[in-house]
């Protein structure tokens, strides 16, 4: 339900799915799990408010915060943390530290984060 909870850590690696966000503190939500008790999930304000508590703030889309190096919006299509791209652990928008000697593989598990692209 949102972009925060994109991450993992194993025995040899910690990858963030969306490190431009979530290490400045932001994060992509998808309302719809929060606003209909009917949406699969089960997540409710409490779960947010908890972010909200630690500083984190939400938006919909992160035309506001993906800018280039000249201050430039970048189209959807250009940005890691476009709603509408495929995305994966193993694409140039992840942050991938190798703990260790980092001899396992990334999992290359796939989504959308806003749905069908």
């Amino acid at each position: 339900w949102t972009t925060l909870l994109f991450n993992y850590a194993s025995a040899d690696w910690v990858v963030v799915g969306y490190p431009t966000l979530t290490l400045h503190g932001r994060g992509l939500i998808q309302w719809e799990r929060i606003m209909y008790r009917s949406f699969p999930g089960d997540t409710r304000m409490p779960e947010l408010e908890k972010y909200q508590e630690r500083g984190f703030i939400f938006q919909t889309h992160a035309a506001d915060w993906d800018e280039d190096e000249d201050g430039e919006w970048r189209a959807c299509k250009k940005s890691w943390v476009c709603p509408l791209m495929s995305r994966s652990f193993t694409d140039g928008g992840c942050l991938r530290i190798a703990v260790n000697d980092g001899v396992d593989s990334v999992a290359s598990v796939e989504w959308t984060f806003g749905g069908v692209a």
